[in-house]
């Protein structure tokens, strides 16, 4: 073994090392998160794999699932004095990874009792589209019944803002909550599906 390639195994191995020795947290996450273009929200969870560098800086990783279910009204179906609605329902199933850096400031603490943080993160998100739509005859024209599942893809990024609750100095948990915008547009082909829009959730934080 030369000296080159020991020298890049005692690097290898301090990097681990040190890597190893650094506090990490675990963190849950669930709330809401609209999409402005279907102008409609639904249910965001995630989890954080989280690496605490110093009291002001910690970086980690993020994994997603937003779900987000809407109607669409393709027309009205009118027999007699009955009238009845014809929609078509879709869901967006979204799978959202990030590497966060996340930037924090304890020494507010002692002053508002919260520990304020600031957020951004980039990524990329996986989403699979199903489409539901019911047969329609207007009269002239009958239009079969149709099911579509489709998956879509592409560059995501999110700007977040919080705060950190710890219920008490000797606790091993903390409580969090978060407000921003994060940046979803998939696509495939020629085709893309917008879900960029405001999110917020709360959950735990774990130390491990």
């Amino acid at each position: 073994m030369n000296f080159n390639r020991i020298c890049i195994v005692l690097l290898i191995v301090f990097v681990s090392q040190n890597v190893y020795s650094i506090q990490k947290e675990f963190i849950g996450k669930i709330g809401t998160s609209y999409a402005n273009k279907l102008d409609n929200a639904g249910l965001d969870i995630s989890v954080n794999y989280v690496y605490d560098f110093d009291p002001y800086f910690v970086a980690g990783f993020e994994g997603s699932f937003f779900w987000l279910p809407w109607e669409k009204t393709l027309g009205y179906d009118r027999t007699g004095e009955i009238t009845k609605k014809i929609v078509a329902n879709s869901n967006t199933y979204s799978f959202p990874l990030f590497f966060n850096a996340q930037v924090r400031l304890p020494f507010l603490v002692e002053k508002i009792y919260v520990k304020p943080f600031f957020n951004i993160g980039i990524g990329y998100t996986g989403m699979i589209l199903t489409y539901d739509s019911p047969e329609i005859n207007d009269g002239t024209d009958i239009y079969p019944e149709e099911s579509v599942t489709d998956f879509y893809h592409g560059f995501s990024w999110q700007l977040l803002a919080g705060v950190n609750f710890k219920p008490a100095p000797s606790s091993n948990i903390e409580f969090t909550g978060e407000f921003g915008y994060r940046s979803i547009n998939t696509k495939k082909s020629n085709q893309s599906v917008d879900l960029s829009g405001l999110l917020l959730r709360f959950g735990v934080i774990f130390k491990i």
